[in-house]
């Protein structure tokens, strides 16, 4: 269980557990119109900050947030040695074995030499590819900031 859901967990535990400690009578804890209020506020500030595609991926970032992170570079490296010894540069061989390949960015690349784009193009193609990525996560970030 990632530390995302236990910290969540926790603060809404010991929220409830002081309320039931403070007085036998909960309802004096919840008013709808102020729940609607920072419900609506919440809603309506964050429509006004991103557009509808952008809001959409919440739930995605959300999952994501929850997930425990994993740290796949070790397999990676892994995988690019072994995807370099099988197929020793030769095209024919790169292009049957990139089915194979798990990481979509090396995937990518890889379609990329396979369709004989020069090194050039193929640097400036995933160095915006990075750059894209990298303002998607600055997305995630600014959306959860809000």
């Amino acid at each position: 269980m990632s530390s995302t859901i236990i910290g969540v967990l926790s603060g809404m535990g010991i929220i409830i557990l002081s309320i039931f400690a403070i007085s036998d009578d909960t309802g004096i804890f919840t008013d709808g119109r102020s729940l609607l209020i920072v419900v609506g506020g919440t809603a309506s500030a964050s429509l006004v900050t991103f557009s509808f595609k952008q809001l959409k991926t919440l739930g995605r970032v959300m999952k994501s947030v929850m997930r425990k992170p994993v740290d796949n570079t070790t397999d990676l490296i892994e995988e690019i040695v072994k995807f370099s010894n099988d197929t020793r540069g030769n095209r024919a061989q790169i292009q049957s074995e990139i089915s194979r390949v798990k990481d979509p960015f090396f995937k990518e690349g890889l379609q990329l030499v396979v369709d004989r784009v020069g090194e050039d193009k193929i640097r400036l193609i995933m160095q915006d590819r990075m750059r894209v990525i990298r303002e998607d996560h600055q997305l995630s970030i600014s959306m959860l900031r809000t």
